[in-house]
């Protein structure tokens, strides 16, 4: 019966035991239902019944009732129970078992609704609102903090832009230049080609349009290539245009040139056939007319 009430496990006991014992005598009955309660009832409680040898089921029981509150009251915490640790004895004299079972159940349920009631006021502490409200505040603080940082920079003149107040790996205008770079490299990665539709509209128009208007500031480094200002050499649009379509006419030439290797070697070839049978017809005229010579 571990882990089971005692009234549940009595009362399945019983009908059993009645079942079982049907036919015997009352003595033999009594001793059997005896034997059998204290074989079966949980290890920890029998041993408690069995030290007061009782001498019939009905006793038996008894001090098994007694035990079970006393034993759950040993099993749980007495700080949460809110009652004094009590004496685990065999005296149960003018004790009333029913009136102490229904003080710890009280206390219990009681204890149950203080922790659900602090649960809930620790979670109304964490009101959404409230957190977004926390949470923009701490965020505030560290952008103030940040821009109260670089007050020392003062004195200090940054070497890309030459604006004092900022070092080089701080400068807001070389972060936008690299990232505009950054862009036009990927542009140039994702263009197919030079295909025009059949109004004779370039997609490269439109990207070249766009590059020369766009809004990011751009430095005062001028292309060796194009001549223009805003870039360098590394990442022009035109000559990255001029290298692919230098590449497409070295494809086009090399192909040409094969094919014209391969023309002229065929027509070698040919030649030499031709003479072959040239000298095969007359080989084969001589023999009809002078037969095999000597």
């Amino acid at each position: 019966m571990a882990h089971e009430n005692l009234n549940s496990f009595v009362e399945r006991f019983e009908k059993l035991a009645e079942q079982a014992t049907a036919g015997l005598s009352d003595e033999v009955k009594a001793q059997k239902l005896l034997d059998e309660f204290l074989l079966k009832l949980d290890p920890e409680l029998a041993f408690l019944v069995r030290q007061t040898e009782p001498d019939t089921y009905t006793k038996a029981l008894d001090v098994a009732r007694k035990n079970e509150v006393f034993l759950k009251l040993k099993n749980i915490d007495t700080a949460k129970a809110r009652i004094a640790p009590i004496q685990t004895s065999l005296s149960f004299e003018n004790l009333d078992i029913d009136e102490l079972a229904r003080q710890v159940a009280e206390n219990l349920r009681t204890d149950e609704g203080d922790s659900e009631t602090n649960f809930e006021d620790q979670r109304d502490c964490y009101d959404d609102d409230q957190f977004d409200h926390n949470f923009d505040d701490e965020h505030r603080d560290n952008r103030q903090s940040y821009d109260n940082s670089n007050a020392h920079y003062d004195s200090r003149v940054c070497c890309y832009c030459g604006t004092p107040g900022h070092l080089v790996r701080n400068c807001h205008q070389r972060i936008l230049q690299e990232e505009h770079e950054e862009d036009l490299e990927d542009e140039f990665e994702d263009q197919s080609g030079f295909d025009e539709d059949q109004f004779g509209y370039n997609d490269g128009q439109d990207d070249e349009q766009n590059y020369g208007n766009s809004d990011v500031p751009f430095d005062n480094r001028i292309c060796y290539y194009c001549g223009k200002q805003g870039h360098v050499l590394r990442y022009c649009y035109q000559r990255k245009m001029q290298e692919e379509e230098d590449n497409m006419q070295q494809g086009y030439d090399d192909y040409h040139q094969v094919n014209a290797v391969n023309t002229r070697s065929t027509r070698e070839e040919i030649l030499k056939l031709k003479l072959q049978n040239e000298s095969l017809k007359r080989q084969n005229r001589d023999l009809a007319l002078f037969g095999k010579p000597f």
